[in-house]
């Protein structure tokens, strides 16, 4: 990839090893994730992010739309920014991060970073302890979460539009929201390692309005076993009453978000609620448990 970096011909984009470079660059990031090696994945998503740049840029100029051969200044390196804490711009991650189909009519997989690779960049930072990069990378896979929500399906559509309607179906996003939803617990899963109490909350209410849906219950948890222990019985109180109400999205083919284990019967509820009542027990919250 660092090789890529130095060669921006227009013959690049036509070779033959472009079509494997989005495999590469999973793979890279399953490594790092299984592992919790977050330096290495940053310096991954760099070159990554650098010659996404370089390759719309060129593309770009072949089109004849821009006669600009600078390189893209609108983002800064992710290993600077995430590891030395510098603070995430609100309008980064839409504006100048989530362009990662510039060359869907080039190959079937955008070149860039995708939702699933800052998944897994969240699932390294969360295995290394580095809650401080968790908090940082949450932004950039907003806009990913963003868009499997509920409200862009054809289903929300009235009958008489939903034929001529090119918006993907709920199947579908329920689908892309599901390769993305561990995100989410990843960073929980760190802030309660770290007691960042407020940090958990933060997320899981950013998570519920990008996604309009519930999160995942093992981040719920999570979240009211860090609260317990810092006696806000009350807070996971709050918490739970929060993502019982929020209804749960079940397509047509009887998919949710947070499926039941039919061996067991343990149902999203049902998890909560125990989850919740054992945190609150082992923190002598008693009266908060009877409630």
């Amino acid at each position: 990839i660092r090789e890529l970096r130095q060669d921006s011909t227009t013959g690049m984009i036509q070779g033959k090893f472009l079509s494997e470079l989005p495999r590469l660059h999973r793979s890279l990031m399953k490594f790092c994730a299984k592992g919790g090696n977050i330096t290495p994945a940053l310096n991954f998503a760099d070159d990554i992010q650098f010659l996404a740049s370089r390759i719309r840029q060129h593309a770009k100029l072949f089109r004849g739309l821009s006669k600009n051969e600078e390189l893209e200044s609108g983002w800064i390196t992710l290993s600077s920014r995430l590891l030395m804490d510098t603070p995430t711009p609100e309008n980064a991650p839409e504006t100048d991060f989530s362009d990662g189909g510039a060359l869907s009519t080039v190959i079937d997989r955008p070149i860039g970073l995708t939702g699933q690779d800052w998944k897994l960049i969240l699932i390294a930072a969360s295995r290394g302890g580095h809650w401080k990069v968790c908090v940082g990378t949450l932004p950039f896979i907003r806009p990913y979460v963003k868009e499997t929500h509920p409200k862009y399906a054809r289903e929300s559509l009235n009958l008489s539009d939903r034929r001529s309607s090119s918006r993907p179906s709920l199947e579908r996003l329920s689908r892309k929201y599901n390769r993305i939803a561990r995100a989410l617990t990843a960073a929980v899963l760190c802030f309660e390692s770290r007691s960042q109490y407020a940090w958990a909350i933060r997320a899981i209410d950013d998570w519920i309005e990008w996604s309009g849906r519930r999160p995942r219950k093992e981040a719920v948890t999570s979240a009211c076993r860090i609260l317990a222990k810092r006696y806000r019985g009350q807070e996971v109180i709050n918490l739970v009453t929060k993502v019982i109400n929020i209804p749960s999205v079940e397509t047509t083919t009887g998919e949710c978000d947070n499926p039941t284990d039919e061996a067991t019967n343990y149902t999203y509820e049902k998890a909560v609620y125990t989850e919740s009542i054992n945190a609150l027990h082992k923190s002598g919250l008693y009266e908060e448990a009877d409630q």
